[in-house]
Order: C-alpha cells, then structure tokens, then sequence
C-alpha cells in the first residue's frame, strides 16, 4: 500500500465567511479514486445560532446539530475513525442577523492500493491509523496562542514580520480585507499574486506545519489603501 497524508485529500482546515440568514457549504474533501479514507480528527468552532450538519459519502452522520463537532483547540479523535470511499462535508445554517467565519478542521489518513500487490502487506487496525493520525497532528497542530492585529495597507509593500521571535512562527491565520479596496497578500516570500482579496473577502492561510508562516507582505493598488485583519494561531 501507498500511504498518502489524508491532508492532500482533505484540506486540514477549510474557513468560510457565512451570511446570516444563510445555509452553505464549509468544508468538502474527497478522496482520490481508488483511495480509502479513515477520518480520524473533526472539529469547528462554535457560536450560539449556529446548526451544523456532516456527511460522509452519501449518508448523513448527525443533522442540524446546535454544537460544535468537536473543540478547535484540542480536538476529540475519532475511535474508531470512519471509513470514507467518496466524500467529506460539513454545512453550517446561520440562523444569526450578522456574517460569521465559520471553520472546520478534517484530519486522518488516505491510503492507496498499489496496482501490483505486494507480497508482504502488513494488515491495517484502527489503532495503527489512530496513531499515525495523533503522529501526524503533533507535527502540524497550533500550538493555541492566538493574535490578532488590524493594519492598515498602502501601495507601499508592507511586511508583517516579528523580529525578536525570528519571524511571525505562526501555523494558521485568517486574512480579511475589512477596507474598501483590493489587497494583495504573499506569504514568507513577496511576488504580487494575480488575483486579490477584494473587500469583505477572508482567506486562509494553512501550510499545513507548525510555525511555517514566518512573514506575510500586503499590498494594495496604486493610489489605494484598505484596513486588514489578521487572525492567528501559533
């Protein structure tokens, strides 16, 4: 067998900016054909007005749900994982006045079967699959300390860096463009992106390690400014 992280099926974390009033779609992850997957990790953050619902392949496992799935910070394992052939997808319906950004986190293992068998498989367990999945999150989990600034963006290419820590050595952060013009983001490197994030727009930021995140540059147009919000996690 060809053991693939479950993290290039499924995203570990996917965010998304709901309106109120609203129902839709936050995360989805499928697996690759010929792949079986074994969830392991599910979890989203929580708010009162919220009601979640999750599937795997064609069958929903809980609906309109008022809790969270699980804590954001210290996520449950799933004993034993579920096996998923097809999908993963978790809808949230917003019954609040205001936009909410919504999160869910999705980890586990993928695992592909070669076209030529091999002799000398070993047997796969649940415990074998918990265990990588705990191994596998130790790697890239945040740590939990969180931040969050509010900058204003100019023309001018401005460069979030904290140099007694060496760099920022965050592990996730929510980008949100809360001004009125586009901004341009780049992580750890500058190279103006072709598209940018317009305004009331959110983007993820996940390079799936721990500390990856050393600098983050932001730009707008000619002319323009615009305020951002920075999320983060270490």
């Amino acid at each position: 067998m060809i053991k693939t992280p479950f993290l290039k099926s499924f995203p570990t974390t996917q965010k998304k900016l709901v309106n109120g009033n609203s129902e839709e779609r936050v995360f989805y992850g499928e697996i690759p054909e010929g792949g079986t997957g074994f969830l392991g990790v599910l979890s989203s953050n929580d708010y009162d007005g919220i009601i979640w619902s999750w599937y795997i392949d064609d069958e929903c496992v809980e609906d309109n749900i008022q809790h969270a799935l699980g804590d954001m910070k210290k996520p449950d394992i799933l004993n034993p994982p579920y096996v998923v052939k097809k999908y993963v997808e978790v809808k949230a319906k917003n019954m609040l006045q205001l936009p909410v950004i919504l999160e869910v986190y999705c980890d586990g293992i993928c695992y592909k079967q070669e076209e030529k068998a091999t002799p000398m498989m070993i047997p796969v367990t649940p415990t074998m699959v918990l265990q990588e999945i705990r191994d596998e999150m130790r790697s890239k989990n945040p740590a939990g300390e969180t931040t969050d600034e509010l900058i204003t963006v100019t023309d001018v290419v401005q460069d979030v860096y904290d140099e007694a820590q060496h760099g920022l050595q965050w592990t996730v952060c929510d980008v949100v463009n809360r001004g009125a013009s586009n901004v341009y983001i780049a992580v750890n490197e500058w190279k103006q992106p072709v598209a940018p994030l317009a305004p009331g727009e959110l983007q993820n930021i996940d390079l799936g390690k721990r500390a990856s995140i050393k600098r983050i540059y932001l730009k707008c147009d000619a002319g323009e400014t615009t305020q951002v919000g920075l999320h983060a996690m270490k």
